[in-house]
């Protein structure tokens, strides 16, 4: 088998975790009840993939294997079943059905603090509307 060549197994494996995702996907927080319901067929889901993955000797790609908790096999969803937050330039990934936390490095030249550190111009406006401050004083006449 030549490498880069898409398999039934590679196939399988995308399946069962677009199905996974797509439990949890059209969830928000305040659905508490059928949260817990969704969660169990998405970790069911889950560890078929895995299962499959390691039989048929596929490896995941690393977007895969960062969205899925290493504890307790659930898709990691922001805001529903985990907290995202960024600090001293990790992302810190914390899955709500088992407290687990993963920190990812984010590279520098990605790195995009929560805070401002300068104002964007408005791209709807023309540049001089946008400015906030006032128009610089007129130089001194000279003599």
């Amino acid at each position: 088998m030549r490498p880069g060549q898409v398999t039934p197994a590679h196939k399988h494996v995308n399946v069962l975790y677009q199905q996974a995702r797509s439990c949890l996907a059209s969830l928000t927080v305040n659905e508490d009840a059928d949260l817990q319901g969704r969660i169990f067929i998405c970790r069911s889901l889950v560890r078929q993939l895995l299962c499959l993955a390691k039989k048929s000797r596929v490896r995941l790609s690393p977007v895969m294997r960062r969205s899925i908790c290493q504890n307790c096999f659930v898709i990691l969803e922001p805001s529903v079943t985990c907290r995202l937050r960024f600090r001293k330039r990790r992302l810190i990934t914390r899955c709500e059905a088992c407290d687990a936390v993963s920190r990812l490095p984010v590279p520098s030249g990605i790195w995009q603090p929560s805070y401002f550190e300068e104002v964007l111009v408005d791209s709807r406006f023309p540049p001089e509307e946008t400015s906030s401050l006032p128009p610089p004083p007129p130089p001194p006449p000279t003599t």
